[in-house]
């Protein structure tokens, strides 16, 4: 609902002149004025390889929804609103995967974050076969040629 409130003309077109300014300030585009006068915004390839996102999802290995131990998954809805609540998993002990691109369309090497139960940091442990089998992904990724890189794990309480 605050999101809808916020959403008025003289809102986005403040935030859209605040990202342009952003972008061409700290090199993530370029200004350029067409014959007409009119400014666009140019990415390069090189830039948008500096632009990425990255979604954080629960991970699952057994098949489960990751309802397991803990509090059942419940899920928060607000009346009157568009956008659909979304089940939050209320276990102690879950995974989460994160995974993403960049605006180039290279693929983010994946992050895989376990959680343990372990009493003590030495009895974290992930097979190591495990990891080297994850795939590698491939790109610059602000680096002078491409390179292939490698997943990561951690483990954490």
């Amino acid at each position: 609902m605050r999101r809808q409130i916020w959403t008025t003309y003289t809102n986005l077109n403040d935030w859209y002149d605040s990202w342009e300014k952003f972008l061409v300030t700290y090199g993530f585009a370029a200004e350029n004025i067409n014959e007409d006068g009119t400014k666009e915004i140019i990415f390069t390839d090189d830039q948008k390889r500096r632009i990425i996102n990255v979604d954080e999802t629960n991970l699952s290995l057994d098949g489960s929804d990751g309802g397991r131990r803990g509090r059942p998954a419940c899920t928060i809805t607000v009346k009157l609103c568009n956008r659909p609540g979304t089940a939050q998993n209320k276990t102690n002990i879950s995974s989460s995967l994160m995974c993403g691109s960049n605006a180039a369309g290279e693929a983010m090497p994946l992050h895989i974050m376990f959680s343990s139960d372990a009493k003590e940091a030495q009895n974290y442990a992930v097979n190591a076969a495990w990891i080297v089998a994850l795939p590698r992904v491939t790109g610059k990724f602000g680096h002078d040629q491409e390179k292939s890189f490698p997943a990561s794990v951690t483990t954490n309480e």
